[in-house]
């Protein structure tokens, strides 16, 4: 990676006591990463423990601007135009419903979440494309604001046609290598296109390095490599997106980005993956979250916490703040289950439980103790999975253990995973599995009673439900 240079915060112009206590405000929020840069040096950056820098994290949402930028460098190229109309594209559709609003339907429009679809089209075959364009119509397109990822998967799609290349393979040199984003990890449809409306998976720094990107207009290293007017067109409020002036979702939309408050936009993913691009500032702030409730005070922390402290001069260097600035960014790190107790002499260690058939396709499992170390030992579909467990810091491993429990996930090969757990009581036992390149952070509990065992999930943040229902398994012999 060409990476970012580094530089104190006062030395650009910001109090390391302001990051410190925007820290602070984040502990009240589940985050991941967090880095923050000003006039292009990284003056602050950590990750909670067991989340590390060199791990890509799912981006979600993020991926819609990374399309967007794709789209950029096609009209420069004279591939595309906003304007273009989209069925052309796909001739072998055999349009239903709607012709007369489908035959309006421009690249902008889909760009801008205004397609005018009677809310998001769900795809229900292998052909994305065509189940997206037959879903009905309820507005004319260009003319209402519907937040609308079937839409950007039709842009992406549009693009990838064109080309014939992936989003992955048509970004790699024109965005990726000069930027040296190296991740380039994007999940795809049956087809074996990119999904472009999410899937992108990211390191923090790569992520970063976006969102400097843009601020610099498109230019990096003195090559102008998109046209400033494409950025400026793509992080305009291109429509309306609500009237609340606090609400930093209702700013205006641009091109597959969010406007914010204060002059700023951002690329916005679920749970909270944001790079906030602040041009009045010369900043750029971004952030990787598993957060399921209140994504807006992450919002809210970097205009009440940084905002104010911008100077435009560089400020005296303050040793000892810094030092305090360093230890907190150091010790970052997520929580495990509370009040667990060590795991020798327990009576329910190394004992098989099998299970009849259920919708997790478990098979049977096995809390094993052995040589001071213990391992949550699961058998479903995928074969025989095991995951360390520690009771203090984290143990790594890696696992297809969440491939039927959590849908969301594409199988891209077994998951980086870290675990923490103990007894919470004498016969419960409970286990937090972090899946480090994604938000998941779910919470396994097993309780025994006498000759059988529970196994309850519980996620903290999942686009379906966060619990699962409990199952039972009975005691070999």
């Amino acid at each position: 990676m060409s990476a970012l240079k580094r530089a104190t915060p006062e030395s650009q112009g910001l109090p390391s006591a302001a990051i410190s206590a925007f820290l602070t405000r984040l502990e009240a929020h589940e985050l991941h990463s967090v880095m923050v840069l000003r006039h292009g040096h990284v003056i602050a950056e950590g990750w909670w423990t067991p989340y590390q820098r060199e791990l890509p994290h799912m981006m979600y949402s993020v991926s819609k601007s990374f399309t967007a930028t794709a789209i950029g460098f096609a009209v420069q190229e004279g591939r595309l135009k906003v304007s273009d109309l989209v069925l052309p594209f796909f001739p072998k559709t055999h349009p239903q419903g709607d012709l007369e609003k489908m035959q309006k339907l421009t690249i902008k429009d889909l760009l801008t979440m205004s397609s005018g679809h009677d809310g998001e089209p769900q795809p229900r075959s292998a052909n994305w494309a065509r189940d997206i364009l037959r879903w009905p119509f309820k507005a004319e397109p260009g003319t209402t604001f519907m937040y609308n990822t079937p839409a950007t998967y039709l842009a992406g799609a549009i693009l990838q046609r064109k080309t014939r290349k992936t989003l992955v393979e048509y970004l790699t040199p024109r965005l990726f290598e000069p930027l040296g984003i190296q991740s380039r990890t994007w999940e795809t449809d049956p087809k074996g296109l990119n999904v472009a409306g999410w899937g992108l998976y990211l390191q923090t720094e790569e992520l970063a390095l976006w969102g400097q990107f843009m601020l610099q207009k498109g230019q990096w290293e003195g090559q102008q490599l998109l046209p400033e007017s494409w950025i400026a067109e793509m992080t305009a409020a291109q429509i309306s997106s609500g009237e609340d002036q606090d609400n930093d979702w209702n700013q205006g939309y641009g091109y597959q980005v969010w406007r914010c408050r204060h002059n700023t936009y951002r690329a916005d993913g679920a749970f909270g993956q944001f790079c906030v691009v602040m041009p009045d500032q010369d900043a750029v702030v971004v952030m990787t979250a598993g957060e399921a409730v209140n994504t807006a005070g992450m919002l809210n922390a970097i205009w009440e916490e940084l905002l104010p402290h911008f100077s435009a001069e560089a400020l005296p260097e303050n040793p000892q703040t810094q030092a305090a600035l360093g230890q907190q960014l150091d010790a970052l790190t997520l929580k495990g289950p509370e009040n667990t107790t060590p795991f020798e002499n327990q009576r329910h260690l190394n004992q098989t439980f099998t299970f009849e058939k259920n919708d997790w396709g478990l098979a049977s499992l096995t809390l094993r103790h052995q040589a001071g170390e213990t391992t949550l030992e699961w058998t479903d579909t995928l074969g025989l999975q095991k995951i360390p467990v520690q009771a203090e810091g984290w143990a790594f491993s890696e696992s297809h253990l969440f491939q039927h429990m959590m849908w969301i996930l594409q199988d891209l090969g077994p998951w980086p995973v870290a675990a923490q757990g103990g007894w919470i009581s004498e016969d419960t036992f409970s286990v937090r599995v972090c899946l480090v390149q994604t938000p998941f952070t779910p919470t396994i509990t097993l309780h025994f009673e006498e000759d059988r065992v529970s196994v309850d999930l519980k996620g903290a943040v999942h686009f379906g439900p966060l619990e699962r229902p409990l199952v039972w398994g009975k005691a070999e012999g």
